[in-house]
């Protein structure tokens, strides 16, 4: 009965969030419709230029950001229309690593490399630790911009979601809390945060058709075989596919029932004339595109 209680007043709280006309304080989301440079630290730093129509990525040589935005290892689709084309222009051991049904490889993918990505095919880039400044990696990415600005703009806004008006009351209020609880009030913080940015963008993939790698099931019995066999090989991708769909689809009713997300925003991708208060943007510094070319795989 009290976690009856308990339950109805955080469903009436968030209500009472959700009302616009409700007096709450709190912050807004930024404004990135304009923006074309994005210099994100989380995971790792790591810079996107939508300035053209190809999206210009530049990681810096001693960042571990990898292709996954920090939540899982392996990427990929079921729609022809969702996979990624990339091509490489300054290379400082980017590696590219694919495992699909035409064969399965680890690339370091030097200036002029070019690869798009096949349907069901798991795609990871990343790059590689040579423990020497150099100028980096930077390579382009022929993807979906709306998908994109919306990951950039999450990943920028990601501790300022907990400021939000659109986030649940209980929420703030309990992450609010934590900052005055001793020793360990910052590090439950951080993973509060955390936690929150995982489903967001997880809740993004599923709506953009895009799996990973959330786990899998090994095939019973099949260290008794070596090699393993087909069927255990199968039964296990079977078994990431499935959990991988699961996951997604709690992430994603869980983030827009529970959490005030959505999966696009109009702060982010809408049209620019909604934008209040308009003003010039600002100039920003584009990422300089090495003149190489580029060949196919």
């Amino acid at each position: 009965m009290i976690l009856l209680i308990i339950l109805f007043l955080f469903a009436f709280l968030h209500v009472l969030t959700a009302i616009s006309w409700f007096p709450w304080p709190g912050k807004r989301r930024s404004q990135t419709k304009l923006q074309n440079l994005f210099a994100l630290s989380r995971p790792s730093p790591v810079k996107f230029d939508f300035s053209d129509s190809e999206i210009l990525i530049s990681i810096p040589w001693n960042s571990r950001w990898y292709s996954v935005w920090g939540v899982s290892n392996w990427e990929w689709t079921d729609k022809d229309e969702n996979c990624l084309e990339i091509s490489v222009y300054q290379s400082q051991g980017f590696v590219v690593r694919i495992i699909g049904t035409g064969g399965s490889g680890a690339y370091v993918a030097g200036p002029g490399y070019h690869y798009r990505q096949r349907v069901m095919e798991r795609m990871y880039f990343a790059i590689g630790s040579s423990g020497a400044r150099t100028p980096g990696t930077i390579f382009g990415l022929k993807a979906d911009h709306a998908r994109y600005r919306t990951l950039c703009s999450v990943t920028q806004d990601a501790e300022l979601y907990m400021q939000l008006r659109s986030t649940p009351v209980w929420l703030r209020l309990w992450y609010w809390s934590l900052k005055y609880t001793p020793v360990i009030g910052q590090r439950l913080r951080e993973r509060l945060v955390n936690l929150a940015f995982k489903i967001q963008i997880l809740a993004i993939n599923y709506a953009d058709g895009y799996y990973t790698d959330e786990g899998r099931i090994p095939a019973p019995g099949f260290w008794l075989f070596d090699p393993i066999p087909l069927w255990a090989q199968k039964f296990e991708i079977n078994s990431m596919y499935i959990i991988s769909k699961i996951t997604r689809a709690m992430c994603y009713w869980i983030a827009l029932l529970f959490l005030g997300m959505q999966t696009r925003y109009l702060e982010y991708t809408g049209p620019v004339e909604n934008i209040p208060h308009l003003e010039k943007a600002k100039p920003e510094l584009k990422i300089k595109k090495p003149q190489v070319t580029i060949g196919e795989l």
